[in-house]
């Protein structure tokens, strides 16, 4: 399965819990969505570690690149890399269990 990046903001979160839900059921029901986005930002604000919580959000909602967010951070750029796709993956995992 080819994964694509997404850039979180008012428009896509619910255009991204939309393409998911429809995946898995070919339809629609807004109570549903709802309910999907709502789990995806407590898990943003509850399941991340502050230094991951700040990597994702400069990365994904604002498109900052890797480097800049370690300049700004005083950390390796790799420490960053990191960061990200340990975020991500905790993101996926209350995902999962939303699709579950």
């Amino acid at each position: 399965m080819k994964t694509r990046l997404q850039y979180f903001d008012e428009k896509n979160t619910s255009l991204l819990c939309f393409q998911l839900y429809r995946q898995k059921t070919g339809g629609v029901n807004s109570r549903e969505l709802a309910r999907m986005r709502a789990l995806m930002l407590t898990a943003l604000e509850k399941e991340l570690t502050p230094l991951q919580k700040i990597c994702l959000t400069e990365y994904i909602m604002h498109g900052t690149k890797q480097k800049a967010i370690a300049a700004s951070l005083g950390l390796n750029p790799s420490t960053v890399c990191r960061h990200i796709a340990a975020g991500m993956k905790k993101l996926k995992h209350a995902a999962a269990y939303y699709c579950a």
